[in-house]
């Protein structure tokens, strides 16, 4: 027995005016990576000059920081402040024993692959940072560059490091 039934009921309300709630999206996480160090900063100078506009830009507080363990003074003053506000750092060793010449750029990948956001200071005699940057950019990542005149720069998607993308220069 087959018995089909139709009923139409009215609403006192239409329903064309609800929406189906919009998906919710998890938090990113920001595992902030850095690349490269800066002789001649002091720690003032990181903090107020390149940390704090950088912090400005992502809007919080990154979960983890990752550097490299060359004990250069903007390396130990970076992990100082993240110790400071208690964020976790994760320092990567460059194996020069085992990977020769290479170790620094396989420290650096691994860095790359982890991290989320970069800060990349601008070597003065290669352009090894730069294509980091680039590619890492490329990639879809925020990328913070510190050129060799103190000068930021944020790669996103296809941003040229040329000056124009982060519109913060240092004072000083």
């Amino acid at each position: 027995m087959n018995v089909k039934m139709s009923r139409q009921t009215t609403l006192p309300f239409d329903l064309s005016e609800f929406r189906p709630p919009s998906p919710i999206e998890k938090p990113q996480v920001i595992i902030l990576g850095i690349f490269g160090s800066k002789r001649g900063l002091s720690e003032i100078y990181l903090r107020e000059n390149i940390i704090n506009p950088i912090l400005e830009e992502i809007g919080r507080v990154p979960e983890k920081a990752l550097t490299a363990s060359d004990n250069t003074a903007s390396s130990i003053y970076i992990e100082e402040w993240a110790r400071s506000l208690n964020i976790p750092t994760q320092l990567f060793e460059a194996d020069f024993r085992t990977r020769g010449r290479s170790a620094a750029i396989f420290r650096d990948s691994r860095i790359e692959r982890e991290c989320t956001v970069a800060l990349v200071f601008q070597a003065p005699r290669t352009t090894r940072y730069d294509l980091l940057a680039e590619r890492m950019a490329r990639k879809g990542k925020r990328v913070f560059f510190i050129r060799n005149d103190m000068q930021i720069e944020l790669l996103e998607g296809n941003t040229p490091p040329d000056g124009s993308a982060f519109p913060y220069t240092p004072s000083g």
